[in-house]
């Protein structure tokens, strides 16, 4: 401001101006007249502040503007005096009429929050400010400012007074994102005067959320006939369309066509029940997501048709119709809730102390399974199930069946020739009497009988089981017993065995056999071994005995072709039995075992040997493996004296007395006294062959001819027999 220069005069103060600044600074501007007495323009400016009335401060300077300031304290208010010195002669007193409140710069709000509204406004929401510069709250407000995300400058949007503290910004853009700033101001400043005011950036607005998840509906059962129950599952906090979770609500919608339209309800829970449904209709149902402004499309499922659950059945049978298999019969259930027959059908479950097995719907009221183990007890339940609704009834219990399956095939099968023609004497030197022991004789009906046996098999369930015999023959043994033709022998019988008769001798015989249950058959056992059919031997022919020449010793010969069956492998061993006896061949004969000839179809020999001085009953018995043909082939052996063969040739002179003379007497007493004694010793030896050719040939020739001619041989065939042929 200019100076006037008033010529020596005393300072004039026109005025002063005074101003705050936001960091408390206090200005003071004077308007000053004054002329100095030497012209000077030198001028001292004195400003004294006052709290109360009492002096707080006194600031002086040079200049009317910049030397009148100091910081001044907020909140304080003060009264102000002004004056100018000039040359020692102050101006008059300039004084401001009403006092001065110092106020600073107000503090930043609290944390801003935001909440969209809509796809174009946005609800912002903060704290009050804790610091307003100590002005007064009438003096105090808040400015809100906008800006797309990243760009300048700001935009004031409006105002709102102190103590209000949200504002909704409206006229937005969906497709942008925002950054909001909120400054405080009071009668002076603004919160950006001395620091950053709050402010959110890239602040989304409502878009429309997303659809639930997982929509069903289900029909209600016979306790709640005409129900449906519906749930989701609900949108997260990335599906809310930039809203709160908890501003998130759901409407359901309900109709009988794929379009449902009435409202049910809108809740904010994941699930709602309709509770009015008609018995037999078929319903939808739709729930819609909405946030704070917008909606999800919606997400639409079919709920079914409004039944209960069907009724039970009751009453079942059970029949077995093969192996593994059962037929099951029940009746029609009690009731189809309001459905209609043709959307009725049964599920049957069933198991061995369980009911893990489903079989497959069926529309009838019967089924037969298949593929069941046999001998195994199986439990069974039905239950009903409404097919357009997918609602099953409670189960009925049908009870339990023993099912049976394929029997077990027979095991352990054999076929034995019945060898009961034998007398069981196997060893040399064993004997047997004929009466009470082992007699077979020509024709006592010794007949082909083939013995099969094999072991009870399992009737996989059924514990009647009967058994088919088939018979195979063949004249061949060399044929494949597998792939021979078989026939029916003896059908359903219980035994494990069966005698087989009326045999064809010299055929061979195969058996095969299965089991039979109630429902099915085994297969065929593996065949057995071809089994000759045998007859008793024929009698050996052309048999005779002769002696060896050697003490004790003879030897048999005989022919024989017929063994009652033929020759083959596998067939038992023929053999000829050679027997001895002392007495003829008759029921009271005792038999002993001296040999054991092999077959060879041709003329046999046999040699006996260790015979005592006696005759012998000479007894040849062919023995085909299953028959003995006993007193078949029979002879007498030559005679062994009990005398001559030992003794004659060394011991005549010492041991003809007393040997002869039992059969001597009668007929020797009136030559053998006068003749033996002197003749016997020197010359008996050289002289008896020419006398005893027929009885003695090899000591007696030369000497009994001229002697004993007239005498031995009338007495000596009686006591001398050559045998009892």
């Amino acid at each position: 401001m200019a100076v006037k220069d008033y010529g020596g005069k005393k300072p004039v103060i026109n005025g002063v101006t005074r101003s705050l600044d936001y960091d408390n600074s206090i200005f003071f501007a004077f308007d000053v007249e004054y002329a100095g007495r030497d012209g000077s323009t030198d001028l001292v400016y004195t400003t004294e502040a006052y709290v109360d009335g009492v002096l707080d401060h006194t600031e002086t300077g040079t200049s009317a503007l910049a030397t009148n300031t100091w910081v001044a304290t907020e909140g304080t208010t003060y009264t102000f005096k002004c004056y100018v010195t000039s040359a020692g002669v102050d101006s008059d007193i300039y004084e401001f009429s009403t006092p001065y409140k110092v106020i600073g710069a107000p503090g930043s709000v609290g944390t801003i929050t935001t909440s969209v509204s809509s796809s174009t406004a946005l609800t912002l929401s903060w704290s009050e400010a804790t610091d307003l510069g100590s002005d007064d709250t009438a003096n105090v407000s808040y400015q809100i400012y906008y800006r797309v995300n990243g760009t300048l400058p700001y935009t004031l949007f409006g105002g709102v007074s102190y103590g209000t503290t949200s504002e909704t910004v409206t006229g937005l853009d969906s497709n942008n994102t925002y950054d909001f700033k909120v400054v405080t101001k009071n009668s002076l400043f603004t919160s950006d005067d001395t620091t950053s005011s709050s402010t959110v950036a890239n602040i989304p607005l409502l878009v429309p959320p997303s659809d639930v998840t997982g929509l069903t509906a289900t029909p209600g059962t016979t306790t709640d006939p005409g129900t449906f129950s519906i749930s989701w599952t609900g949108v997260g906090a990335g599906g809310t369309g930039n809203d709160a979770i908890g501003n998130i609500t759901y409407t359901v919608y309900y109709g009988t066509t794929s379009s449902p339209s009435t409202s049910l309800t809108t809740t904010s829970s994941t699930s709602a029940s309709f509770d009015s449904a008609t018995l037999g209709q078929n319903y939808w149902f739709k729930v819609v997501t909405n946030n704070s402004a917008q909606s999800s499309t919606g997400l639409t499922v079919a709920g079914g048709y409004a039944t209960g659950v069907p009724g039970t059945v009751t009453s079942e049978s059970f029949s077995r119709t093969g192996s593994g298999q059962v037929f099951v019969d029940w009746t029609d259930a009690s009731t189809t809730a309001g459905e209609t027959a043709a959307n009725i059908s049964y599920e049957l479950s069933y198991g061995v102390g369980n009911y893990d097995t489903v079989a497959s719907l069926t529309t009838g009221t019967s089924l037969t399974l298949t593929g069941l183990t046999g001998g195994s007890t199986y439990q069974f339940r039905v239950r009903v199930k409404n097919t357009r609704t997918n609602v099953f009834g409670s189960y009925s219990d049908l009870g339990t069946f023993l099912v049976f399956g394929t029997p077990d095939t027979p095991t352990g099968l054999t076929s034995t020739h019945e060898a009961t023609g034998e007398n069981g004497i196997d060893t040399v030197g064993e004997s047997f009497v004929a009466s009470s022991d082992h007699t077979v004789e020509v024709g006592q009906g010794y007949g082909n009988k083939i013995t099969v046996t094999w072991s009870a098999a399992s009737g996989s369930g059924d514990s009647s089981v009967t058994y088919d015999l088939e018979v195979a023959t063949t004249t061949n043994s060399a044929d494949s017993e597998a792939s021979a033709s078989f026939s029916n022998l003896v059908t359903g019988t219980a035994s494990t065995s069966y005698s087989h008769t009326g045999l064809t001798s010299g055929t061979f015989y195969s058996y095969r056999v299965r089991t039979n249950n109630d429902v099915a058959s085994s297969s065929y056992s593996s065949p057995t071994s071809w089994q000759i059919a045998a007859n008793i031997p024929d009698d050996p022919s052309s048999i005779s005995v002769s002696s060896t020449g050697t003490t004790g010793e003879i030897t048999i010969t005989w022919s024989h072709t017929d063994w009652g069956s033929s020759t083959s492998t596998g067939t038992p061993a023929r053999n000829y039995k050679i027997y001895k006896a002392l007495t003829p061949l008759d029921s009271t004969t005792t038999y002993t075992l001296v040999g054991i000839v092999a077959d060879s179809l041709n003329s046999q020999t046999f040699t006996v040997t260790g015979l005592d001085n006696d005759e012998y009953f000479i007894s040849v018995n062919p023995y085909n493996g299953y028959y003995e043909r006993n007193g078949a082939g029979q002879a007498t052996s030559p005679f062994f004296p009990p005398y001559f063969p030992p003794f004659f040739p060394p011991f005549f002179p010492p041991y003809f007395p007393p040997y002869f003379p039992p059969f001597f007497p009668p007929y020797f007493p009136p030559y053998f006294p006068p003749f033996f004694p002197p003749f016997f010793p020197p010359f008996f030896p050289p002289f008896f062959p020419p006398f005893f050719p027929p009885y003695f040939p090899p000591w007696f020739p030369p000497f009994f001819p001229p002697y004993f001619p007239p005498y031995f041989p009338p007495y000596f065939p009686p006591s001398f027999p050559a045998g009892r042929q």
